[in-house]
């Protein structure tokens, strides 16, 4: 007879975890839960009538119903944490459609489709993942989740480990400026970098805890907290990654902005164009120097802005 979930619990509580485990569920699901209403005012507070905003809105709901299983007895529970499961799985693949759409100005257009394709090529893993999981929480004769359950993290968290890692990629090679000064700069850009790294630490965690006790998939803290890592760099910045690295260098380096790859604008021609700009190269008039008392000059780059065919003009 196939096992069920009462039994791989009973496993999961008694041999692996303990008690000690139990508290831990139920301190990972409260965090979940908690950190995640959060996020949804923080979201409802600034986001506009843009599809990338609503988007991060409905993962957040989605998921944040997931939390609510554990108020549910009787014959019903296994139904209800089955139906908020399922609404976590489409939160996961509408994440990292949120992603692809954030990240897309920097793709090339064979990247951006390779990207959102490889996305949809793995939805049918979670349609099985759907049926699978109803069957196993309430006994309808397969145990094959947890067969499956080890192999969310594949259909899962690719996307979003190239998504950050091609973020710091993007910031040094596009904008020629360092993390450290962006962050400095910015405390909301420190705070996505260290969501990013946070979130990815967390899937390596539940990666490895999962290849060591594969009968207690889903029921460590791990996945919970990688999720809540990966939503909250999704709602401290609302806006796709240019458009927010594009104000923060206008601040950070006296309005430069870092134009869409040639790649992204299909144009060979533009390349000297969209190379990063050094400060030392940009031509100011003189106009625009002060002297500092000692027969120095020094140059007010806040209040230039060089324009992509290399001439400079007041703003």
């Amino acid at each position: 007879m196939p096992a069920m979930s009462s039994d791989s619990v009973g496993q999961c509580e008694t041999g692996t975890f303990g008690l000690h485990g139990t508290v831990v569920r139920a301190w990972g699901q409260g965090f979940m839960m908690g950190a995640i209403v959060i996020l949804l005012f923080l979201t409802l507070a600034n986001m506009r009538r843009a599809i990338l905003h609503i988007l991060i809105l409905a993962e957040l709901i989605l998921a944040s119903l997931h939390g609510t299983f554990v108020f549910i007895e009787g014959p019903a529970y296994g139904w209800y944490l089955s139906t908020t499961a399922a609404l976590l799985y489409i939160s996961y693949n509408i994440h990292n459609v949120v992603n692809w759409i954030k990240v897309k100005p920097f793709l090339p257009k064979w990247g951006s489709r390779l990207y959102i394709i490889t996305v949809i090529l793995a939805w049918p893993y979670w349609i099985a993942e759907i049926y699978l999981n109803f069957s196993y929480n309430n006994d309808l004769g397969t145990g094959a989740f947890q067969q499956t359950r080890p192999w969310e993290a594949l259909f899962r968290e690719p996307w979003w480990i190239f998504t950050s890692l091609y973020l710091v990629y993007v910031v040094k090679r596009c904008y020629g400026i360092g993390i450290c000064q962006l962050v400095y700069s910015s405390v909301r850009f420190g705070i996505l970098i260290a969501s990013m790294a946070i979130s990815i630490a967390f899937v390596i965690t539940d990666i490895v805890e999962v290849a060591v006790f594969p009968e207690c998939a889903g029921k460590n803290p791990f996945w919970k907290l990688a999720l809540v890592f990966k939503f909250a760099a999704d709602a401290v910045f609302l806006d796709n990654f240019k458009t927010v690295l594009d104000q923060l260098t206008r601040r950070t380096m006296g309005n430069l902005v870092c134009p869409v790859p040639p790649a992204v604008a299909g144009d060979p021609e533009a390349a000297a164009q969209s190379e990063p700009r050094e400060l030392a190269s940009l031509q100011v008039p003189s106009s625009n120097k002060s002297n500092d008392g000692d027969g120095n000059s020094s140059v007010h780059l806040e209040n230039w802005q060089p324009s992509l065919g290399g001439s400079s003009h007041r703003v």
